[in-house]
């Protein structure tokens, strides 16, 4: 068929030398009202770099509504993993210089109705007609527009998303402009008055003498934070350790894959292998009074499949792998909260190593992310 590539013959290829492509790219969808999430992308992408001036490509653009679909935090995460924003970048661009009219005599003369085209990704794409309609992958083709002689975007109703490349979707932090309904006056339902009946016939020495303790740092903000060890009696609610760290008025916020960011009372117990999102107007430092009652069960946690919030364990960092042992035929991904920049960090991947494998660490007091592929129970590494 004549189905070559013709990059509309005569015309020397426009893109002069050290021009950059994604430029060009962003510069041509401009009027495009349902394609600007996607340029903002291209814009603050590495894209370019990687597409050679002098080749063709088609490019898949995902409309707003696309994009939406996926979920502003997911979005953030991907935005936030420059790995993961790459590859998912790379997938969206096939190699050479196809209409939607030639791509469509290609599958109808293919002898199964379909073709594979390869991506800057270095994976393919399976491309197909389904009811007169041009599908790649199962993504719907909805039209086309011309950028330069050597640049085609199609306008796709979907993300692309490489096989390899799980990108689920994360539970937003609480974007709390909640108003505060404190739900801290409830009457104090202290279950926590039960005298500590430390069934050890020591004379009460109130944990003073051996006294550990680690200091928690709060950032002006949100923080996703952490108890990496059982807190001693007494010191141990979200009003005796966070009491004078100035929330302006928020509720401290534990998160269940059922219910969704619940506000924690003041005299709730925090417990270990729970995160807990604590705002603050200041920096400032919260110490935290370990326990050190020798008779200690490791704390355990379930997980659900999707995003659960959990808490570092220990009181020394630790790698992924290590922290997440229990779970390790379970978990997917693990993303941290940089408190300091109010930013989510890239996501440590499991079994890979690496800038964002299992291999990195884990910190105490830190609060995480972590997704599950299926359900599992969290073991904490230290009593």
């Amino acid at each position: 068929m004549n189905v070559t590539p013709t990059p509309t013959v005569n015309v020397t290829p426009t893109p002069t030398p050290g021009v950059n492509i994604t430029n060009e790219i962003a510069a041509g969808l401009s009027g495009q009202e349902n394609l600007t999430t996607f340029v903002g992308i291209v814009n603050n992408s590495t894209l370019g770099e990687r597409l050679d001036e002098n080749r063709s490509y088609v490019v898949c653009a995902p409309t707003n509504d696309a994009f939406a679909a996926v979920g502003n935090e997911t979005l953030s995460v991907i935005l936030n993993d420059t790995t993961l924003l790459n590859s998912i970048l790379d997938y969206h661009v096939i190699q050479g210089n196809y209409t939607i009219e030639e791509l469509v005599m290609l599958c109808q003369n293919s002898t199964d109705g379909q073709i594979s085209l390869p991506t800057v990704a270095g994976t393919n794409v399976n491309v197909s007609l389904i009811d007169s309609q041009l599908i790649i992958n199962d993504i719907v083709v909805i039209t086309q527009i011309q950028i330069t002689n050597n640049i085609i975007v199609y306008v796709i109703d979907g993300v692309l998303i490489p096989p390899e490349v799980p990108v689920p979707t994360p539970t937003p932090t609480p974007t709390m402009n909640v108003t505060p309904t404190p739900t801290m006056n409830v009457t104090p339902t202290p279950t926590m008055n039960v005298t500590p009946t430390p069934t050890m016939n020591v004379t009460p020495t109130p944990t003073m003498p051996g006294q550990e303790t680690i200091d928690l740092e709060l950032y002006e903000g949100w923080n996703f934070v952490s108890i990496p060890r059982q807190l001693s009696a007494g010191n141990d609610t979200a009003a005796s350790v966070f009491g004078d760290v100035d929330t302006d008025g928020r509720p401290i916020y534990t998160f269940t894959s059922a219910t969704g960011f619940t506000p924690l009372g003041e005299n709730e117990t925090l417990e270990v292998l729970e995160g807990y999102w604590v705002y603050s107007t200041e920096d400032t430092t919260v110490q935290l009074n370990l326990s050190t009652n020798p008779v200690r069960a490791p704390a355990m946690k379930t997980l659900t499949p999707g995003w659960n919030a959990i808490g570092y364990s220990d009181l020394t960092e630790r790698t992924a792998d290590e922290a997440l042992t229990s779970v390790e035929d379970s978990w997917v991904y693990v993303v941290g909260f940089d408190a300091a920049n109010q930013s989510y960090r890239p996501a440590l991947i499991n079994n890979q190593t690496g800038a964002q494998g299992e291999n990195q660490r884990l910190s105490p007091t830190e609060g995480y992310w972590l997704f599950m592929g299926e359900d599992g129970r969290l073991a904490a590494i230290s009593t």
